[in-house]
């Protein structure tokens, strides 16, 4: 008797409780924010035989990113003319390095500890200059609302890290996520990749938080 695709994806989901890590499409807030979120913004999946094993969103800070940001923070929390400004000029301050927010869902979670030094897991950003390691990564906790209204691409079955790495010059950049179940790389350039479907089986693959 043949069964149906979906009926033996179900069934594979049952077996492995692996439902959690099936790639999803989230959409980005509106306005400004909304596109420096998605411009800014990569996704990959990793996968064993036909299960995806890790799925990895991943934002790059960059000066554009963290003003409109700042801006939409700003609109969201009614700051007076003055706290805007204020609030622009500290959050979107330069800083030397490189930052990323990092958020990981893996087939198995207790193997989500990115920030532990012992840590079988490990970030790597390439650039022209050649590989470089965080110089600190922190774990965030995923029930705040701002960070899901922040990142809508975090939620509960996810695990978010904030990631900064030494500098690196200009880019192009590539964030490289490995451990155990393999490994996702996520390219950021001047010019996103254009849109992929998010189930698709490829490991390296790297596109836009979808809206």
């Amino acid at each position: 008797m043949k069964r149906s695709g979906a009926a033996i994806t179900l069934g594979l989901c049952s077996l492995l409780a692996a439902c959690s890590t099936v790639p999803r499409v989230y959409r980005a807030p509106a306005g400004p924010y909304g596109v420096a979120l998605q411009k800014a913004t990569r996704s990959g999946t990793s996968y064993l035989g036909f299960d995806p094993s890790i799925l990895a969103y991943a934002t790059h800070e960059t000066p554009e990113f963290r003003k409109a940001r700042a801006e939409y923070l700003a609109d969201a929390f009614h700051d007076t003319a003055e706290g805007a400004v204020a609030r622009i000029a500290v959050m979107a301050a330069p800083f030397e390095g490189q930052a990323f927010l990092v958020s990981l869902n893996m087939h198995d979670r207790a193997m989500n500890d990115l920030e532990r030094p012992n840590s079988r897991w490990g970030l790597t950003l390439e650039s022209p200059q050649g590989l470089v390691h965080p110089t600190s990564i922190r774990r965030l906790t995923y029930d705040v609302p701002l960070l899901q209204e922040l990142y809508p691409y975090s939620d509960r079955y996810f695990v978010a890290y904030r990631a900064v790495f030494p500098p690196s010059g200009d880019g192009p950049f590539t964030l490289i996520v490995s451990g155990p179940l393999g490994e996702v790389r996520l390219k950021f350039d001047a010019s996103p990749p254009a849109s992929l479907p998010s189930s698709a089986p490829d490991a390296g693959a790297s596109t836009p938080v979808k809206g």
